[in-house]
């Protein structure tokens, strides 16, 4: 991946790094789901949590 030339050698360093880039993105999407979900916006509710779901994924992609 990305980050595969030895970058992210540890354990630990994944760890952090997944955490550091995962914290912006669950902030951001928790706040738009929740305000969707509660003005009854089903649809765009669903899209925020698909779009954090794929940027986890390239996350985890792009440090594996």
């Amino acid at each position: 991946a990305f980050l595969a030339d030895g970058f992210v050698e540890s354990p630990l360093t994944f760890a952090a790094l997944n955490g550091i880039l995962h914290w912006p993105i669950d902030w951001i999407s928790s706040r738009l789901a929740g305000k969707y979900h509660r003005e009854g916006r089903l649809y765009a509710f669903w899209k925020v949590i698909g779009l954090d779901q794929l940027a986890h994924m390239t996350c985890l992609i792009l440090l594996a």
